[in-house]
């Protein structure tokens, strides 16, 4: 028994660190700064992927997180800004995480375009696009600012 309380602590520091984790990734339309690069967080695995294409007017990086709960996450950055984030995942992402002050946008939309079980989003407006579908155990979308999308960057390679 006095083993079992000794590692009370320890799960105490592991359920933080798992808290932490959930949140260690940016949010549309915020700085490339807020993407965690936090080795102390073992729990996730961050990747950086190769996003840049020709054509488009400035740089393009990509970086991919996969949360604790198995949720993989792209962050689209140019000039210092996530201006697009895509997911894959059993579950779906924290939403008003991810899409930070854009979220409210989609609430009204959805508000306003009252969807069926199942039925996917298919947000299109000049603030914010969304596209979302999925059922248990299998969620995918992807949203993006349209104003912060460098020109030429082929949109289409979101999510993909």
């Amino acid at each position: 028994m006095p083993h079992a309380l000794a590692s009370l602590p320890r799960a105490a520091v592991g359920a933080a660190l798992l808290c932490a984790a959930l949140a260690a990734h940016a949010a549309l339309g915020l700085p490339e700064s807020s993407i965690a690069a936090d080795g102390s967080a073992p729990t996730l695995q961050l990747q950086q992927l190769q996003a840049q294409q020709s054509g488009a007017a400035s740089p393009v990086s990509a970086q991919r997180v996969v949360s604790p709960t198995g949720v993989q996450l792209t962050e689209y950055v140019s000039q210092g800004v996530v201006f697009a984030v895509s997911w894959s995942g059993a579950v779906m992402p924290d939403l008003p995480q991810l899409l930070a002050g854009a979220f409210p946008a989609l609430h009204d939309w959805l508000a306003a375009h009252p969807l069926l079980l199942n039925q996917p989003i298919a947000m299109d407006t000049p603030q914010l696009v969304v596209r979302a579908e999925g059922h248990m155990r299998a969620f995918r979308g992807f949203a993006y600012l349209p104003a912060l999308v460098p020109a030429g960057y082929d949109i289409n390679q979101i999510g993909n």
